[in-house]
């Protein structure tokens, strides 16, 4: 499905794996006195329960980062609107103005 043999996804898996357990060591466990309270089931149910703490910080700090990117990418847009009126508007009070200009200049003619 992945076009990876299996020594390569064995290979990234384990990889995966490490970085959790790396990410898992900045966690520390409750402690009581600088020992650790918890008994050798905690630590093992701990141990298991730590990949799903840090996937689910990774997925929040990726959609926290697609969020200020789609709002970064809003304010751009919204930006881009923003010049393109500005510059309408000019151009529009440049035609008012030589429009007018061009009516005093024939009604001077006239008159």
């Amino acid at each position: 499905m992945t076009g990876f043999g299996k020594d390569k996804m064995h290979t990234i898996l384990q990889s995966k794996r490490d970085q959790t357990m790396e990410m898992s060591k900045s966690i520390p466990p409750p402690t009581v006195g600088g020992k650790d309270i918890r008994t050798q089931k905690q630590k093992l149910a701990d141990q298991h329960n730590i990949r799903f703490d840090v996937a689910q910080k990774q997925l929040f700090d990726s959609a926290l980062q697609a969020h200020e990117n789609e709002m970064k990418e809003i304010q751009r847009i919204t930006q881009e609107q923003r010049m393109g009126s500005i510059h309408k508007l000019i151009e529009n009070q440049t035609f008012m103005k030589d429009w007018m200009k061009e009516g005093k200049d024939n009604w001077r003619i006239n008159q």
